[in-house]
């Protein structure tokens, strides 16, 4: 295929204008994003705003900024913006490390946890069995007891010996 049989055609348009960052720095600015709807979906929009974010970058401009951005904007920023986030070696280190962080300490507050609750269900094992021997102990005190009282009343209804 020659250049002359390839034809172009609009498939959309962006606004960039570059908005005043202090002192001395530019921070270009996204007023309008629009793919037409015949080829909405295809990733050309998200090629547009990528396009916008490599210029800020090949320019070190402080950030690139969005001039009220709509829903679909928006969402279609933040994937673009985790999929560079996800390239950044230090950053998916420094999540990795912090997940790492994170999964050590629930670990520890789980065997934290179950340590209170083994000794919370060793106490309550322990309190029936101090029970049932303090009962044990009762019983047999009240035993005692009638057996003291039943001899000192065997006692009183004996016939003294020369009665006998």
């Amino acid at each position: 295929m020659h250049a002359e049989d390839k034809q172009q055609q609009l498939i959309g348009f962006m606004t960039v204008y570059n908005f005043y960052a202090w002192p001395l720095k530019e921070r270009p600015r996204v007023a309008q994003v629009l793919v037409l709807p015949p080829l909405q979906g295809a990733g050309y929009g998200k090629a547009m705003v990528k396009a916008a974010y490599d210029m800020a970058k090949q320019r070190e401009a402080v950030d690139l900024t969005f001039e009220d951005p709509a829903p679909g904007l928006q969402r279609l920023r933040e994937k673009l913006e985790l999929d560079m986030a996800a390239a950044c070696p230090w950053l998916t280190e420094a999540a990795d490390a912090a997940l790492a962080a994170a999964e050590a300490e629930e670990q520890r507050q789980q065997a934290a946890a179950r340590e209170l609750f083994a000794k919370v269900q060793g106490q309550r094992q322990r309190q029936p069995l101090e029970a049932t021997e303090q009962q044990q102990q009762q019983q047999q005190q009240q035993q005692q007891q009638q057996q003291q009282s039943t001899g000192i009343a065997r006692e009183e209804h004996a016939l003294p010996e020369d009665q006998q």
